[in-house]
């Protein structure tokens, strides 16, 4: 039996000898029993040079103090223990070795030996060092880097902040953390952010983003962030990384280029338009007083002549007349656009009946209109809508609308007017079936000197001043003015104006009470409307 014990003895020692761990025992505190050979070539020995030797006697005096006091603790509270021993190893280097001390225990629970079990952790060691050393250098950076840095959970709850994003928004370290960077932002951003933050993926984890963020004493600034999402095992955003920096300056250098481009731009078509408005008023001047003028010396050679016949004489008055009233109406568009500019610009309100005002407008104009082979239709929903009003300046809305209708509907077509009751408003629509307005250009019209057809040649004059005063003088009266076209088949102006009283008047004005006779103010307006002689 005690061969066989020997034999599986030797057995075992042989396995233990071709671990790559280092193994050995201690019969007492200071003594070594077996060791195997990843020891003794740890140490430079040999086997049997170690073996049953006394500690100090293969190690240096305090590496073998300090094994001995960890193995006396074993040995007195028969525990295991795991320690850690600088031995110096066969090259003369000082190793770190990771120890496993278990006590082998008989069954009188008394100590047979303690089996020591070795890991070389030098290397370990001295990365974890090395890795603490960059761990403070990391922190050191990031602490005093100038750009803003910060870490937040999904939720937005800040991890870190370094100083520079406590000073940017004038708060303590203590104040930040534990606390949603959201706070530091505008409430009406906060939707876009979570957005932001929740399309971040595994394939797509570096993002950049701009906000404006508010500090403690209320200054807002704007940052551009560059934000990394770290991901779980399972594909979870588990927290976020971002480095910030402060751009409010370049904001306000790009806005303040913006705003001066969009200045330069506006600035070059307001010079744009005034070109084109005085080359066209020039034109608009010229051609007027170059009739007159040439009427007058026609007239002129005829008397001289004694053939002036009175027909011929009558003609050349109203061709005199009607070039005289288009000079009128353009000195009057340009005095009172000036006036409205500056401020001077009176509306006089007094209660009228405005369907009235504008049914003997429309049906002032009707026989002129229809000797141009125009069909003209007033209609209306009701016969009586006291309101405050300028009936002049009504009148001047009306021609203005209504000798646009007349200039681009062919003969043949149609103009409506229509007006309708809508208890607070009342709506007056003049509609036409002439040639419309190319939809590009229906954002414009109302924007002064502007002109659909810029050409000289057009048939039917004007100083793109119009629909630009109409507008005004509807704004005047509290209300606005819309328009609807189809190019190629006609075109629609809506007038909204709001119902309002004077309660002061202790008469309302209504029908027959005001100025009927509209003749001279439609020669005027619809001067501009003629064929070439």
């Amino acid at each position: 039996m005690q061969t066989i014990y020997k034999s599986k003895l030797e057995e075992y020692k042989l396995m233990l000898d071709d671990l790559d761990i280092q193994l050995w025992t201690l019969h007492d505190v200071e003594t070594y029993g077996f060791v195997n050979k990843a020891h003794a070539n740890f140490l430079g020995k040999h086997k049997k040079d170690i073996e049953n030797k006394k500690l100090r006697n293969v190690l240096f005096d305090i590496e073998a103090y300090i094994c001995i006091e960890s193995t006396m603790k074993v040995w007195q509270e028969k525990k295991q223990i795991i320690t850690k021993e600088w031995i110096t190893n066969n090259k003369g280097e000082a190793c770190l070795l990771h120890i496993t001390k278990t006590p082998i225990l008989d069954k009188k629970n008394n100590i047979k030996y303690i089996l020591c079990k070795a890991y070389d952790i030098t290397k370990d060691e001295d990365r974890k060092n090395k890795f603490k050393i960059s761990q403070k250098q990391y922190s050191s950076i990031v602490e005093n880097h100038h750009d803003m840095i910060c870490r937040f959970l999904p939720n937005g709850k800040l991890t870190f902040v370094n100083r520079a994003y406590c000073y940017h928004f004038n708060k303590t370290h203590d104040e930040l953390v534990g606390t949603t960077f959201l706070s530091l932002v505008p409430e009406e951003d906060h939707e876009n952010i979570k957005k932001y933050l929740n399309s971040f993926s595994i394939e797509n984890t570096i993002k950049t983003y701009e906000h404006c963020s508010i500090n403690s004493i209320g200054q807002v600034s704007w940052q551009r962030w560059t934000d990394e999402a770290f991901f779980d095992v399972n594909g979870q955003i588990i927290e976020f990384q971002s480095v910030g920096i402060d751009i409010t300056e370049l904001k306000k250098a790009k806005n303040s280029l913006q705003e001066n481009q969009k200045k330069l731009d506006r600035i070059m078509e307001y010079d744009k338009l005034k070109t084109e408005f005085f080359a066209n008023i020039s034109h608009e001047l010229r051609t007027p007083l170059n009739l007159i003028l040439s009427t007058l010396q026609l007239i002129a050679y005829q008397e001289k002549n004694n053939i002036l016949e009175l027909k011929y004489s009558r003609k050349y008055q109203n061709i005199v007349k009607q070039n005289c009233y288009r000079l009128l109406r353009l000195i009057n568009n340009l005095i009172d656009i000036t006036k409205i500019d500056s401020g001077y610009f009176d509306i006089h309100l007094k209660n009228y009946n405005i369907v009235n005002i504008v049914e003997n407008i429309t049906l002032s104009v009707a026989e002129y209109i229809e000797n141009k082979n125009i069909h003209l239709l007033f209609d209306t929903d009701v016969e009586e809508k006291i309101m405050a009003c300028d009936p002049n300046q009504i009148e001047r809305i009306i021609l203005n609308l209504l000798s646009n209708a007349v200039k681009f509907t062919e003969p043949g077509g149609n103009i409506i007017v229509n007006m309708y009751d809508k208890g607070e408003n009342i709506i007056i629509a003049v509609k036409d079936t002439g040639i419309g307005i190319p939809k590009d250009k229906l954002e414009i019209i109302f924007h002064r000197f502007t002109q659909i057809d810029k050409s000289f040649t057009r048939n039917h004059e004007g100083s793109g001043i119009g629909l630009s005063l109409t507008e005004s003088l509807v704004k005047m009266h509290g209300g606005k003015i819309a328009v609807k076209s189809q190019y190629g088949k006609g075109s629609e102006f809506i007038i909204e104006l709001p119902v309002k009283i004077i309660e002061s008047e202790n008469t309302k004005v209504k029908n027959g009470n005001i100025k009927n006779d509209y003749v001279e103010s439609i020669n005027v307006e619809f001067s501009d409307i003629y064929s070439i002689i």
